[in-house]
Order: structure tokens, then C-alpha cells, then sequence
């Protein structure tokens, strides 16, 4: 078992793994948009809601979910590893002994530590409230259609401002303790559509981002997604052994194209959200 160890020590070993883990949380990255993207369904939340459900009782999707935070708790490990292993090993500051390689090459290590924050606070946002958030005690599923499609149509946000139908007033007036108008308040309602109840994480994603700071803190993360991936794709390919004078320049441009459409993506769904809610 000594090659392990070896492996997990020397440098090359460690780039190696920070590679796959780094394609491996591209990936996860790609799929996690695309769901994401149903937040801007016109649909009242339905397709979102569908999807998170899905996602959140699958067991194969969360055994890779398991898997996709082991790797990013590895990736971090691997990098500062590496970090400090190529400080140690120089008799100059890191600067100065890489003014030939890129800005963002040679602050890969500051945008994945200010990355990790933000995947820490994301998580606590909106992960840990989907499932261990407390649920609301006046359950929306069990009332009405007509009341249900109000609250659709309106959302955990707006859900208090119906005038439409009666019989729905007090029921969303047992809900006014439990949904805090100034984004601190997680309960979480659960709605049906025709399948059986799920829980309505969709107006837990709109209350957040309706908060200006939260929404643009979010935004302004995705910036530092796009340099680590502006570096990091080609030098992933790279380390793995995919370097070709003629093929690695259009892995270069690939991963340039990738980091700016990914990051932007991400960053247009709280964007197009608070502007929403200014409405």
C-alpha cells in the first residue's frame, strides 16, 4: 500500500487528482445549471420544484452528491498541498518566480479558497434548508386547488398580498409567521402538483434572492468561478496528459468559452430574479 501513499504525496500524484476532481466538479457544474435554468420557467416554480424533488430522493443522485462534496473537500486539500509544497520549495516569493505564467494562474489558489467560502454559505442557504429546513405547519397541499393555484401563481413571497379568493385568507394568514418578509424566515410550504406533495424550494430560491445583498454577492462570486476555470479547464486536460501542439490550443479556447458561459448562466438566474421582484 506504500505506492498510496506515495501517490497522494508526491506533486505529480496531486495535480493528477486535483485534475479529475476539478472535470469531475466541471461536470457537476453543467448539470447543476441546467436545473438551475427551470428557476426562470414562467410555470410558478412546477418545473423546479419537480426537479428538486427528484434530485433530493433519488438515491443514486445522492450518492454522487456525496461523492461530488467528498471531491470538493479533496480538490481544496490537494491544492493547498500543492501550495504550499511549491512556496516551500522556492527561495522567492510565488509572484516573482511566475511573472511568465497568467493573473489567473497565479492566484488559482485565492479564487478557490474565496470559492470555497462562497459553496460553504450557498450550501447553508439553500442545501441545508432543503433538508433539515423546518416545514410549514399550515401545508398548502392540503388545502383547496383554487387555494394552491393562488399560491402558486403568487409564491411564498407575495403569497400574503392575495385578495383574489376568500377561503384562501386565513390559510395564508396561518402562513405569515412562518414566512419572514425580509429573506431571514425558511419555512418551507409544500405544494402538489397532481404527483403527491413536494416541498416548495422554489420561493425559498426567489425570498433569498429578492435580498439585493444576497443577489449580488452571488453574482459577484461567479467571477472568481470564471478565472479558476479560465485556467483550470486547459491545465486540468494538461495535467492528464492531453497536450498536443495541435489539439491544445482549442482545448485553451474551449476552456475560455466554457468559463465565461458557465459562470454567466449562474450569474443571469439571481440577476433576472431580483429584478423580478422589484416589480
Amino acid at each position: 500500500m506504500g505506492w498510496i501513499k506515495s501517490f497522494f504525496t508526491s506533486s505529480i500524484g496531486r495535480k493528477i487528482l486535483m485534475s479529475l476532481t476539478g472535470l469531475f466538479l466541471t461536470l457537476f457544474l453543467i448539470v447543476h445549471l441546467i436545473g438551475n435554468i427551470q428557476l426562470l420557467y414562467n410555470d410558478g416554480g412546477e418545473a423546479f420544484n419537480i426537479y428538486a424533488d427528484f434530485m433530493g430522493h433519488n438515491p443514486l443522485i445522492q450518492t454522487v452528491s456525496i461523492g461530488n462534496f467528498a471531491f470538493i473537500v479533496l480538490h481544496f486539500i490537494m491544492a493547498t498541498a500543492l501550495t504550499l509544497q511549491n512556496r516551500k520549495s522556492r527561495s522567492v516569493k510565488y509572484e516573482s518566480a511566475n511573472k511568465s505564467g497568467s493573473w489567473a494562474s497565479r492566484n488559482m489558489y485565492i479564487f478557490g479558497a474565496v470559492i470555497l467560502v462562497f459553496i460553504i454559505i450557498h450550501l447553508s442557504n439553500f442545501w441545508f434548508v432543503s433538508k433539515f429546513g423546518s416545514v410549514c405547519e399550515s401545508d398548502i397541499a392540503a388545502l383547496s386547488i383554487d387555494c394552491q393555484n393562488e399560491y402558486k401563481r403568487l409564491g411564498g413571497k407575495d403569497l400574503l398580498n392575495s385578495t383574489t379568493l376568500n377561503d384562501c385568507k386565513t390559510a395564508f394568514s396561518n402562513l405569515q409567521t412562518q414566512y419572514g418578509t425580509d429573506g431571514t424566515n425558511y419555512s418551507i410550504c409544500k405544494v402538489d402538483y397532481g404527483d403527491g406533495p413536494v416541498k416548495d424550494l422554489y420561493s425559498v430560491v426567489q425570498q433569498k434572492f429578492s435580498n439585493p445583498l444576497y443577489a449580488f454577492f452571488y453574482i459577484f462570486c461567479m467571477l472568481f468561478i470564471a478565472f479558476h476555470l479560465w485556467h483550470g479547464f486547459q491545465s486540468a486536460f494538461q495535467t492528464i496528459g492531453a497536450s498536443h501542439q495541435k489539439y491544445t490550443p482549442i482545448i485553451r479556447s474551449v476552456g475560455y468559452l466554457f468559463s465565461v458561459l458557465l459562470s454567466l448562466g449562474f450569474a443571469i438566474i439571481p440577476l433576472i430574479i431580483f429584478i423580478k421582484s422589484l416589480s
